[in-house]
């Protein structure tokens, strides 16, 4: 990912795409940020979260059922250019 501003999230809708929602990423503005992102559902309720990584910290944003996302919440402060978000616990999801 590079942004200046954040990432667009294309959500499903009616067969196709529906308008991008921002997500303002930190470290966005006139310094390009280089990163990466996934979706996931982190919290086990069905909508898929966002994860951002590169951003001087690695950030989750929780998805609302009004198809935005929450503000961030810091997973780790630290530079990364790659993220994966997988089953760590066994229990059928990326979180327990």
């Amino acid at each position: 990912m590079t942004a200046r501003d954040g990432v667009d999230v294309f959500l499903q809708a009616d067969g196709g795409l529906a308008d991008p929602v921002l997500v303002p990423v930190d470290g966005g503005g006139s310094d390009l940020v280089k990163g990466d992102v996934r979706l996931a559902d982190l919290d086990g309720d069905g909508r898929a979260d966002l994860v951002a990584a590169g951003v001087n910290r690695v950030v989750a944003y929780r998805s609302a059922p009004d198809a935005t996302f929450g503000p961030p919440v810091l997973v780790e402060a630290a530079s990364r250019e790659q993220v994966e978000v997988g089953d760590v616990t066994g229990d059928g999801g990326p979180t327990s």
